[in-house]
């Protein structure tokens, strides 16, 4: 462990600006995974065709006892704005479902930097690396020398390449599964939402 620790550090000073990317991008993975997880189980089918069909029986007070109890997305959203006799207004429905989708893309904007900066970060890291291993070698007679310098140098110029790879796919691979739940939580939200109102109206 220590050994790549050692291996790390010796990445230059590029390296801390990385480990910090680093841990701000495992912090917000952590966070919106558990968050994702229970927008996901909170989905419930059966009660939402529960409630569609209370309300198109104009049974508004059962429809209204499912609501004030269930953790689905979209009934969360018709609860807040659902009348005593089943109206809906359409304008604050798609607001609160606007606000909904907006709280479940929160810190995406972050991960996406984190993504895109760690990479080239890495990168840069490298470059510093090469042109302190020729500068190195320009300052240095010895040839046998020279040539352990240069591989030093190229070896803790590497690190920063590494750990900027590593962070940028680890995270870019849990983003696309927060980008897919985000998909599937606005067709939900759309698909649920549509049907009510196109219900009321029909009534």
């Amino acid at each position: 462990m220590n050994h790549y620790l050692n291996l790390i550090l010796e990445g230059g000073v590029l390296v801390y600006p990385l480990l910090f990317f680093g841990l701000v991008g495992f912090l917000i993975c952590a966070e919106r995974t558990v968050f994702w997880i229970k927008m996901v189980t909170s989905y419930s089918t059966a009660d939402v065709e529960q409630v569609y069909t209370f309300i198109s029986h104009k049974q508004f007070d059962d429809a209204k006892v499912i609501l004030e109890t269930s953790i689905d997305p979209s009934l969360i959203c018709l609860r807040h704005c659902i009348s005593s006799k089943g109206r809906i207004h359409p304008q604050i429905l798609q607001s609160l479902a606007q606000q909904k989708l907006d709280q479940s893309k929160k810190h995406f904007k972050l991960l996406e930097t984190i993504i895109n900066v760690s990479p080239l970060l890495g990168i840069l890291g490298t470059v510093f690396g090469i042109i302190r291993s020729v500068t190195s070698l320009k300052s240095n007679a010895s040839e046998n020398l020279d040539s352990q310098l240069m591989i030093a140098g190229l070896s803790e110029a590497l690190v920063t390449t590494a750990l900027g790879l590593i962070i940028s796919i680890t995270c870019l691979l849990i983003y696309g599964y927060f980008t897919s739940e985000f998909d599937k939580l606005k067709s939900k939200l759309e698909r649920d939402l549509s049907a009510f109102e196109s219900l009321v109206a029909s009534t």
